[in-house]
């Protein structure tokens, strides 16, 4: 393939242009196109100008052009040049066009996506940033960056904006790139060529694991094959090679040969048959925890779009449902497919997925939609949805179920074994785990009973946590969520202890900081065993509201599973408790410090209602503004029920004082809320107030603001077009400087030419007025500059032996050329006059008079 050299230049880029190309030999194998910034209907010389210098073929593009090795392609004016494959496209400016134009990022950005290598891009002088953007993106599809020497070039802002965008790019002087240029083109032909030999399926991999990452080196090389052939068949790629390019330069691509490979096959409900046994053989276990108090997790990974995780929170939720059991079951289901679990996360399915569940779960466990159906609260809220990897990141701890089928298939057996390490490791002892029917444990079997040959069911039949050396090889962000979720509690218990404490005073021997902690955790054990067997039934509570601690059988009045971060009584503490709790608060609170009792019944979780004896007293002597509380129960005896009927009126009558301070602390609240709404009323009639006068002055300014940004668009347009029109004067004075130069370098040339034939010429119009003459003209005649635009025959010496004028009318009837000879100063001179013809309106017609002779010869 032809390599590509783009330029990009403007204002001042004529004489870097000339030097780079001076001397270039015509065999080169790159083409080289200049992008420059040309007044629209403006008739470039570039071509000219360059051809002065380099022996190259140059060209200006046209629409559909092929590129050619040694070739210098120019663009045109009033066009975007665009390469597609090997070919060029115009694309006409349009009143839609970003202003200003920037032709040179349009052609590099080309470029860089027509896949044309070698490719490099060279930003020559130039005002402004056109090209930094451009060249920026062609470097990162793999292309070289030249620049001109900022200090070489005579406006320095593109070479500058280049370098602030692509820093690595290579500078150096005009004369110097070239070969620069050709050194850097061989080493990305090596390059490709080391590449033809790399192994095109390991960079697929590194470029899915870079991207997304994920290593498939792991994964049974036959079902990879297969999965990247059906992609080579989607996209058209002759092989490997082709398809590796596509990757590169396609996102997209790469994204959807990522989600192919991950084969996400699933249903609901999927093999019922194995869902049978799990009620006969799995779930019985599970209940029975739950039942004696304990909470169930589950991990389903590889979950995909989340059909395996919820038919496994339905099916155990209709067995628990069934055994009159709490639903304490937490799912975690995982996947490394983010859109995946986006999917599962929302809980949206189609009928065409529900079909096959009967009716009567579609209604109880989904909310039909105008789509489909989604997943009720009640289960979703059972189910946390992460992106993990199975493989990789470090496993959940304490699972009692974890339901993994048809991922091991796909593996090999490296990642096998560290998939099943890190199920073995965070199963508890009896703990089930749900294989696919053609997988097996290999080397964990020792570990597990085997329930189900089948469906490939096992319990896990000891503690040990076996666990191969890449277990804990990274420690992803479930590996912190469970080692968090372990120690909340006893962190929550801890600082509410430790916040109260005063700060240790320092001992005046040096005793070792883990000798201290030492002591303290025995301490406080000691402390534990003690309440543990000593304390009855209480709840320790501070008049603030806050829940500190209980003991004994007060547990089971008492809800933490929702593990809330301020445990208050309001919120964790039987609602059959929370009445008398709250008065007895309000008495200590007004320094009524007797110890309040009362008669109370309780109902249990299982509807059993038991009555209670309730004392709850303040604990110290001092008046604090938060003090301890201790609510003590215990169940009354046969003969305190005896004798209730006696003492029914002391009860009547500690109610109607219970009643009493309820509605004194109801009138107080009452007082404060009335209070705090007129206040809320006055703040909210001056908020009001103010935020319409903000509103007026917001809208005022807004309005300022946007009349402020329409003028400095309108301004930073008009001064980017001048910008760009002045470089564009710049380049065209630039090729009109240098083509006056040219002419007056002919002049010169001719006048030595005439020199060396012996001759003298003289140039006038239809009318006989001088137009120009050659120095001996000018030494002979007598003619000085200022008579240029004069009639011949007013100035200058006359000659005896001829007219001038009639010379060349005779010249102009003839149309041939007209001879006079004769002497002057006594010296032959022959004069011979030729009328010149032009056949353009835009050109007059003129004589031309040439002198020669012994007359012209003698002239020093």
């Amino acid at each position: 393939m032809v390599a590509v050299v783009a330029i990009g230049t403007s204002a001042g880029g004529l004489k870097p242009l000339e030097h780079f190309f001076h001397g270039m030999e015509p065999d080169t194998k790159n083409c080289y196109v200049i992008i420059q910034h040309l007044s629209p209907g403006y008739n470039s010389l570039m071509d000219e100008l360059l051809g002065r210098q380099s022996a190259l073929k140059i060209k200006k593009i046209q629409d559909g052009d092929r590129l050619e090795p040694g070739t210098i392609y120019l663009n045109s004016p009033s066009f975007h040049i665009e390469l597609i494959d090997d070919c060029f496209k115009l694309v006409p400016y349009t009143q839609n066009d970003d202003i200003p134009r920037l032709p040179i990022d349009h052609f590099f950005r080309s470029l860089a996506y027509s896949g044309n290598r070698p490719a490099v891009g060279v930003i020559l002088s130039g005002t402004g940033s056109d090209g930094s953007k451009g060249a920026a993106v062609l470097q990162k599809s793999g292309g070289i960056i030249f620049t001109q020497t900022p200090k070489e070039a005579e406006f320095d802002a593109m070479p500058q904006a280049t370098l602030k965008e692509c820093p690595t790019a290579i500078t150096g002087s005009a004369n110097e790139l070239p070969a620069l240029i050709d050194s850097g083109i061989e080493k990305l032909q090596n390059q490709d060529l080391a590449a033809t030999n790399v192994n095109p399926l390991k960079e697929i991999f590194n470029l899915i694991e870079t991207e997304h990452g994920i290593d498939f080196s792991h994964y049974k090389e036959r079902t990879i094959l297969r999965r990247i052939q059906r992609r080579r068949e989607i996209t058209g790629a002759k092989d490997d090679n082709e398809l590796l390019l596509q990757l590169k330069k396609d996102p997209i691509a790469l994204r959807d040969l990522y989600s192919d490979l991950l084969i996400g096959v699933t249903e609901f409900f999927r093999d019922p048959e194995c869902f049978d046994l799990l009620k006969e053989i799995v779930y019985p276990s599970l209940v029975e925890k739950i039942k004696s108090g304990e909470d169930i997790r589950i991990w389903v990974p590889a979950c995909a779009t989340g059909e395996e995780a919820y038919s496994i929170a339905i099916d155990f939720a209709e067995t628990l449902h069934e055994n009159k059991a709490p639903l304490n079951f937490r799912i975690i289901a995982t996947d490394i497919f983010q859109p995946a679990i986006d999917i599962a996360s929302a809980g949206s399915y189609s009928k065409k997925q529900l079909k096959k569940l009967p009716k009567e779960i579609r209604q109880r466990y989904f909310d039909e939609t105008n789509s489909g159906f989604t997943i009720k609260n009640a289960i979703r809220q059972k189910i946390i949805f992460s992106r993990h990897n199975a493989i990789s990141n470090a496993p959940f701890m304490r699972i009692d179920l974890i339901s993994c089928r048809n991922m091991m298939i796909y593996l090999g057996s490296t990642a096998q074994e560290q998939l099943l390490s890190r199920f073995t490791f965070g199963l508890e002892k009896n703990g089930f785990l749900l294989l696919g029917p053609s997988e097996n444990l290999s080397t964990y079997s020792g570990e597990f009973d085997e329930l189900s040959s089948k469906w490939r069911i096992f319990r896990k039949n000891s503690d040990n946590r076996r666990r191969s050396s890449t277990l804990f090889s990274n420690s992803g962000p479930a590996f912190k969520a469970m080692q968090v979720n372990e120690r909340s509690r006893n962190q929550h218990i801890q600082q509410r202890a430790l916040a109260s404490r005063p700060a240790p005073v320092e001992n005046e021997y040096r005793v070792d900081a883990a000798s201290r902690e030492y002591t303290r955790n025995k301490l406080i054990a000691g402390y534990d065993a003690l309440l543990k067997r000593y304390a009855p039934s209480s709840i320790l509570v501070d008049t603030d509201g806050d829940v500190l601690t209980w003991f004994g059988s007060a547990g089971m009045y008492i809800d933490t599973k929702s593990n809330l971060a301020n445990w208050r009584v309001s919120e964790i503490v039987h609602p059959d408790l929370q009445y008398f709790i709250n008065i007895a608060l309000e008495r200590i609170r007004k320094h009524d410090l007797e110890p309040y009792r009362r008669r109370i019944q309780l109902t249990n979780e299982e509807g059993v209602a038991s009555d209670f004896n309730l004392t709850i007293e303040a604990l110290g002597t001092t008046t604090q503004s938060s003090r301890p509380v201790l609510a003590t129960f215990s169940l009354t005896s046969e003969t305190e029920e005896a004798d209730d009927q006696k003492h029914h009126v002391e009860h009547l009558s500690s109610a109607e004082a219970d009643r009493d301070i309820l509605n004194a602390r109801i009138n107080e609240l009452t007082r404060d809320l009335r209070l705090t709404e007129e206040s809320l009323q006055f703040v909210t009639e001056r908020l009001e107030t103010n935020a319409e006068e903000l509103q007026a002055s917001n809208e005022e300014l807004q309005a300022s603001n946007e009349e402020l940004q329409a003028s400095n668009e309108e301004l930073q347009a008009s001064n980017e077009e001048l910008q760009a029109v002045n470089e564009e004067l710049l380049s065209v004075s630039a090729e009109h400087e240098r083509k006056i130069e040219l002419i007056i370098e002919a002049a010169q040339d001719t006048e030595i030419l005439l020199e060396i034939i012996g001759a003298a010429c003289l140039f006038t119009d239809e009318d006989h007025n001088i137009i120009r003459f050659s120095g001996r003209m000018g030494q002979l005649m007598g003619f000085e500059p200022q008579d240029v635009n004069r009639p011949i025959a007013n100035v200058g010496q006359k000659l005896d032996f001829v007219s001038l004028e009639d010379l060349a009318n005779q010249a102009r009837i003839t149309e041939t050329d007209c001879v006079a000879k004769g002497e002057l100063k006594g010296k032959q001179l022959e004069i011979k006059c030729r009328y010149i013809h032009k056949s353009t309106q835009s050109e007059s017609n003129r004589f031309s008079y040439i002198f020669a002779g012994e007359a012209i010869e003698s002239i020093t």
